[in-house]
């Protein structure tokens, strides 16, 4: 771990996700337990996806808005259909899954957001409204999935089509309201609009 504590990271070398697997295969069921508090000796459990602190931050307001939801770097006017979207298994943070290569900041293919799934359970965890910026480009398809989404959940991959017993990822509860925008800064030089 690096000494800056606003950019952790972890470097895996000379792995292999099984022990027949060939060198620099990967690694199988990591979990990094954050304490309870700091200094704590009690650690969460496995399935908190939100620590309380960042739930008792986002519960300030009336809604969490998702710039950096399920796209693109910034503008998030490059993903235009559902199969272009993060899903809940990529690895992810609130701040985008970071991929590889990167080729520049308004095409690049880091940043691209987070799940809807998991902006979702954060509206519901911390009792608040979700804004989300939709890509300019979308299509129809795309916003009538999100819709479902949001309304039904998802299994992770499509979302459902009717409210399901037990959903994978649920959607949005009943009372929560939905902001949507079209874009993000459509004014900016990076928008879809000045090519």
């Amino acid at each position: 771990l690096p000494a800056d504590p606003f950019h952790p990271s972890l470097r895996f070398t000379a792995t292999r996700r099984t022990g027949s697997s060939a060198i620099n295969t990967g690694i199988t069921n990591l979990r990094i337990m954050r304490p309870v508090t700091p200094n704590s000796s009690t650690s969460y459990g496995t399935n908190v996806v939100f620590t309380d602190q960042m739930l008792n931050l986002v519960r300030q307001f009336n809604a969490v808005r998702t710039i950096r939801g399920s796209i693109d770097s910034g503008g998030n006017d490059w993903e235009y259909e559902w199969h272009q979207r993060v899903r809940p298994s990529e690895p992810q943070n609130l701040h985008g899954v970071h991929t590889t290569p990167t080729y520049d900041w308004a095409r690049s293919t880091h940043f691209r957001g987070s799940s809807y799934e998991w902006w979702v359970r954060l509206a519901n965890d911390a009792d608040v409204d979700l804004h989300l910026c939709i890509p300019v480009g979308a299509s129809d398809a795309y916003i009538t999935n999100l819709a479902r989404l949001l309304r039904f959940g998802s299994d992770g991959n499509n979302p459902y089509t009717s409210a399901q017993p037990n959903p994978v990822y649920p959607g949005l509860e009943p009372g929560r309201r939905v902001i949507l925008e079209l874009g993000n800064e459509l004014w900016n030089w990076e928008s879809p609009y000045w090519y």
